[in-house]
């Protein structure tokens, strides 16, 4: 049976408040150095569904993961918040790839958050945005607008898959970064996604992935730290 995300015992103020969000009023400004690429949803769709076809699937297929879904894992749609623990480069067409394919083509445009090193990178600079990547920004003005761009693609209705430890653990979970938890509360809904095994590229190495029911948390409050704890469970609560 899944495991049920409950609040926490000390409800806390969410990261953003309202001096935060004035912030981001204040730094979304015209004459800011700091773009997002962002291209017409047909192309990032068009790009998605060939790499679903030609490059997720076999993975899946490569991999053999174990995979454990939700009853209710058809429930997600557009404007629906993806959110995994981080093993790998190739983390994003994994857990897209054991997505039954109904539920991948109801979610695309998706989303992804990349880290500055990758998207700045000549060579990934062009391809990343097409396929739905953003940049996360290198300086601290540049990543608060980064958290703004995505809460905007969230209220846009839009799917969002996010790495909350922000860097590749191959074993434990690292801590959750802070302003997950302002997310969740504009998401339509949101699933957490258990990875286990994808820090090897042995292929004797037992994978397995546990998708969370699907679940909508607006106006519940949780901070980064239970959050993390409730991904770091999955797997008991569906052994």
């Amino acid at each position: 049976m899944n495991r049920v995300l409950r609040h926490p015992k000390n409800h806390q103020k969410l990261f953003l408040g309202d001096n935060v969000k004035n912030k981001f009023q204040i730094m979304r400004t015209k004459d800011s150095v700091f773009r997002q690429k962002n291209l017409p949803a047909w192309i990032v769709v068009v790009f998605q569904v060939c790499a679903y076809i030609f490059v997720a699937l076999s993975l899946r297929l490569l991999y053999r993961a174990q995979r454990f879904l939700p009853k209710n894992i058809g429930t997600l749609s557009r404007g629906s918040l993806l959110i995994a623990n981080h093993q790998s480069l190739l983390d994003p067409f994994i857990v897209t790839a054991n997505l039954p394919a109904c539920v991948f083509f109801r979610l695309v445009p998706i989303y992804f958050p990349v880290h500055h090193f990758w998207i700045s990178k000549r060579v990934f600079r062009n391809i990343l945005p097409c396929l739905g990547c953003y940049d996360v920004g290198d300086t601290r003005k540049e990543k608060m607008l980064a958290l703004f761009y995505t809460h905007q693609l969230l209220t846009q209705k839009k799917t969002v898959f996010l790495f909350p430890e922000g860097e590749i653990s191959k074993e434990e979970i690292k801590e959750f970064k802070r302003g997950i938890e302002y997310f969740i509360q504009v998401a339509v809904n949101v699933v957490f996604v258990r990875m286990e095994g994808f820090h090897s590229a042995s292929m004797r190495t037992k994978r397995k992935l546990f998708y969370s029911e699907v679940e909508v948390l607006k106006g519940r409050a949780f901070d980064a730290v239970s959050l993390r704890e409730y991904v770091e469970g999955l797997k008991k609560g569906m052994n």
